[in-house]
């Protein structure tokens, strides 16, 4: 069988591969494209160049800075602007790295788009990223098990993050435009959905959000923390790697904790229930069988299997912490919540939270399960969702209807220490006991830290430490 490539590359790249050079054609490209064109087996012939692919990439930022409106400066100067050879590196195969997988034709995986399809003249027409669609091209080898698991998954769906969006939207007018505009948007950290993952941007190339550009040559391999997942999950990434300990002090990364494949891949669909399709918006009453959010028990990995002998007597002997509350409610670092952020017509109630300076960082403690008031306590976050926050009044915030979708949301902190000293008591002393056993109560979100119904809504007493529950000493 011929050894050839295939070309998983991430779409802002392949716009970059496929931009036309009308004024900057040199002969290799004039050459190669009659090799493209009559046998596409021969893609090597350019990806496997890196001199070439240097040489074309110079060419294309000259082009596109000649016919940029503003005038982009020198190449790579702007701020985040990729230079020629970093663009290069993206696009170049190495069929040594791709084992296996370079005996499998190219068009094999990159199938050639339908007739009509915008494409340059000088390149063929294929589907750059195969496993767009979930990765039905990887069943044939890999099983369509794993590929019907994968499409039902958070990651390939974002089904979890469009349904909070519904949720969100559930009381503002033609909801479906405006969730398509904010879903959708496809500015790079703006729309939800440019998170979504494919098994390309995971396998083989940089994810899309961050220019996307093969890995290491085309290779085939498990995916890194710092390649895979910081980019999407930067707001614990970054954080966490400035000052958990696991990362701090241990060298750990996500994948270090994160080991079943199931959190990546997805659940099997034999454990799955029907659910609605929220990724395709508010108006949309279609139901499958699909992981619904991060509370169906996605998420397989505990403290307790690392940290086993810390369920018991900890940590002073003969109370139960481990039964009251997650290991993260004692453990955490300071952490930033959203007040006024969005600029809504009523800006969140901060109660005794200060300015709601959301660089101010803090921690708030409350029921892990809503409305259950014998769940562990864990650490809250507050979403900073307000009226007029997607402008023009939307979304409309009813904070007296009990179907209001609450601000405050049980939170994984990622940003772990052994002990942490949060309250000003427990600064003053340097003991840890001191965040709760100071007398000081504000690290428990409390009935009076609220204006139920007024800028919060009431659903959000769902969340607040019964009185019973609190510390008395």
């Amino acid at each position: 069988m011929k050894r050839i490539i295939g070309l998983v590359i991430a779409l802002t790249f392949c716009g970059a591969m496929s931009a036309c050079l009308p004024q900057a054609e040199s002969s290799a490209v004039k050459t190669t494209q009659k090799m493209v064109q009559k046998d596409s087996s021969n893609c090597i012939v350019c990806h496997g160049n890196k001199e070439f692919l240097e040489d074309n990439r110079k060419q294309f930022l000259a082009f596109e800075k000649a016919n940029a409106e503003d005038k982009v400066a020198e190449e790579g100067t702007e701020e985040g602007s990729p230079t020629a050879q970093q663009l290069a590196v993206g696009l170049f195969v190495d069929l040594q790295a791709m084992g296996s997988h370079s005996d499998i034709d190219c068009e094999s995986c990159h199938k050639t788009l339908q007739e009509g399809t915008s494409t340059p003249d000088w390149h063929a027409a294929i589907v750059t990223d195969p496993t767009a669609d979930g990765g039905q091209v990887c069943a044939s080898c890999h099983g369509q098990e794993m590929i019907d698991n994968f499409k039902a998954s958070l990651h390939f769906t974002t089904n979890g993050v469009a349904k909070g969006l519904c949720e969100r939207l559930k009381q503002t007018p033609d909801a479906q435009p405006l969730f398509e505009d904010v879903f959708y948007e496809p500015e790079m950290y703006m729309g939800c959905n440019t998170c979504h993952a494919t098994c390309g941007q995971c396998h083989v190339s940089n994810p899309n959000i961050v220019g996307g550009g093969l890995i290491k040559s085309h290779s085939f391999g498990k995916p890194t923390a710092e390649i895979s997942c910081n980019p999407c999950h930067y707001e614990n990434s970054e954080y966490h790697l400035e000052v958990d300990v696991h990362a701090t002090k241990h060298s750990m990364s996500c994948l270090d904790c994160h080991t079943d494949l199931v959190e990546f891949h997805g659940r099997p669909i034999a454990d799955l229930k029907e659910g609605k399709l929220h990724y395709k918006g508010p108006d949309n009453h279609e139901i499958g069988l699909i992981e619904s959010d991060m509370k169906s028990g996605i998420v397989q990995v505990t403290c307790v299997q690392c940290h086993q002998d810390k369920t018991q007597n900890h940590p002073v002997e003969g109370v139960d912490h481990f039964a009251k509350m997650e290991c993260s409610a004692c453990h955490t670092m300071p952490y930033a919540n959203c007040f006024g952020c969005h600029n809504g017509e009523k800006p969140e109630y901060i109660g005794a939270w200060g300015n709601g300076d959301p660089e101010t960082l803090n921690v708030k403690l409350g029921l892990s399960v809503p409305a259950d008031p014998t769940s562990k306590l864990t650490t809250l976050n507050h979403v900073g969702m307000t009226e007029g926050a997607f402008g023009e009044g939307a979304p409309v915030v009813d904070t007296k209807n009990p179907e209001t979708k609450a601000m405050w949301k049980p939170f994984a902190a990622h940003f772990i220490t052994t002990a942490p000293l949060v309250s000003d008591a427990a600064k003053a002393s340097g003991k840890t006991c001191d965040n709760c056993h100071s007398g000081n109560l504000d690290i428990f979100l409390k009935i009076e830290d609220l204006d139920l119904g007024g800028n919060d809504p009431v659903s959000d007493i769902n969340l607040v430490v019964p009185i019973e529950r609190l510390p008395k000493h």
